[in-house]
């Protein structure tokens, strides 16, 4: 059987309270010359004393935040270094990033991909195409966290086109498509069987989707 012990409060009326608070409230601005900062620092320092758990918890939580706060930024300098100017990532940088758009995937919700994304600086329907895979390696549906491409073929009618022409190319076909929204629509490298990729549709119309890749290539020139 429990027995519940009454801690009667002390006989302390508002309005006493009230003039005890401004009095020490006056002591510690006089204390510091009115210096806020230094005001805020000490009455952190008397709830942690009188309060020390509670004080632990929200110290804990601070750290938190920080890390939280300081982890984002970091992940926008990666994605400022990563980001290719020509349009298509090589093989080392594509992995990484593949890496970093799974879980930042699995850490945003629905709801907040345009604003995430915005603020990293990618693109929203990236957040959202990768929405799902870090779950799906945990549950063992995916056993890859990214996949490289095979090498891009500099001989027959690609023989004299410079090789950065052809991975803009190839980047700019990946983004105007729609991944396929089935797990196992892959297509397999013949020479490769390890390489795979997901079967991508598209629904631009061909002359369309050439114009768009000059106006973009014309773009990075100028850039450049």
């Amino acid at each position: 059987m429990h027995t519940f012990v009454s801690i009667a409060m002390p006989d302390y009326k508002p309005r006493t309270r009230q003039d005890h608070a401004r009095k020490v409230l006056e002591f510690i601005s006089e204390l510091v010359h009115g210096n806020v900062e230094k005001q805020q620092i000490l009455a952190r320092n008397v709830h942690a004393r009188f309060f020390p758990d509670e004080a632990r918890k929200l110290e804990h939580e601070r750290k938190i935040c920080d890390f939280h706060a300081e982890l984002f930024t970091v992940l926008k300098k990666a994605f400022d270094h990563l980001r290719n100017p020509t349009g298509r990532a090589g093989n080392h940088d594509r992995a990484v990033l593949q890496v970093l758009y799974t879980l930042i995937a699995a850490a945003t919700k629905a709801e907040n991909e345009h604003l995430i994304a915005n603020d990293l600086g990618i693109r929203p329907r990236t957040v959202s195409r990768y929405s799902g895979v870090f779950q799906g390696i945990l549950d063992g549906d995916n056993a890859l966290w990214f996949t490289l491409r095979s090498i891009v073929r500099t001989h027959g009618v690609f023989g004299s086109t410079p090789p950065e022409h052809c991975e803009a190319a190839y980047s700019h076909w990946e983004d105007s498509t729609e991944p396929s929204p089935k797990k196992d629509a892959v297509v397999k490298n013949p020479k490769n069987r390890d390489d795979e990729h997901t079967i991508h549709y598209d629904y631009e119309h061909v002359e369309a989707k050439r114009a768009n890749f000059v106006n973009n290539m014309l773009k990075t020139q100028l850039r450049e």
